[in-house]
């Protein structure tokens, strides 16, 4: 998970009422989900926001941060942002974390939990809370407030970002960057600066275009 910046947009969505409307397939339409997946494509450059993982038109839906759906309650307490730009995000389909195991109920997904302790990336810095190891693994910073540590752990937990696969694809792009640095290193004495530095930049021109590139550039560059 890294920050975004959310496009600042006027809200194309406005002239739906929630609580009167409701999220299906025609609504939003597909003019209007077209204009969406722009501008999420624009805030997320085609990586889903919560795990990084890369997403196509297939592997991909559009996720509302806060649920608009019901809560075991019954009761329906964010139903009135489900038409609302920033609450959405482009998230992966996967069943096992992010969207979609959030919004389970009953014992398949993360239980009960406050939204308002998660972090939102686009508006908290996910790197403030969270980091990642050569394992593939991610845990809660050492440092953070009570309160920071809360969302750290509430994120984790919620998103279920330690699901095993999850981790595993973070390792295997980890291990392949960290031998690209060290082979760098290994043949730093044959190298001029500029040639150093060439090299170096291509490796990080390369992470950029990686899934879980924050993973990978936590732990290669740190």
């Amino acid at each position: 998970m890294k920050k975004l910046q959310r496009p600042e947009l006027s809200n194309f969505l406005d002239h739906y009422q929630a609580g009167v409307d409701k999220w299906t397939i025609q609504s939003p339409n597909s003019r209007e989900r077209a204009m969406i997946w722009q501008h999420l494509g624009t805030m997320q450059q085609g990586y889903c926001a919560y795990c990084e993982s890369s997403i196509t038109q297939k592997t991909r839906h559009i996720e509302h941060f806060f649920h608009k759906g019901m809560k075991a309650d019954g009761t329906k307490p964010y139903e009135h942002l489900t038409f609302a730009w920033d609450n959405l995000f482009g998230c992966c389909e996967s069943k096992q974390h992010c969207g979609h195991y959030k919004d389970k109920q009953g014992k398949d997904g993360p239980g009960p939990y406050d939204a308002d302790n998660l972090i939102k990336p686009d508006t908290d810095n996910p790197a403030s809370y969270l980091d990642f190891v050569k394992s593939g693994n991610i845990r809660p910073k050492s440092d953070l407030t009570q309160p920071m540590r809360l969302s750290a752990d509430e994120t984790i937990r919620v998103l279920h970002l330690k699901e095993p696969g999850l981790i595993d694809d973070r390792k295997k792009l980890i291990l392949k960057y960290q031998s690209r640095m060290q082979l760098l290193e290994q043949n730093i004495e044959f190298l001029t600066v500029e040639q150093y530095e060439q090299i170096l930049n291509q490796i990080e021109l390369d992470i950029n275009n990686e899934p879980y590139q924050t993973a990978i550039r936590q732990v290669v560059l740190p």
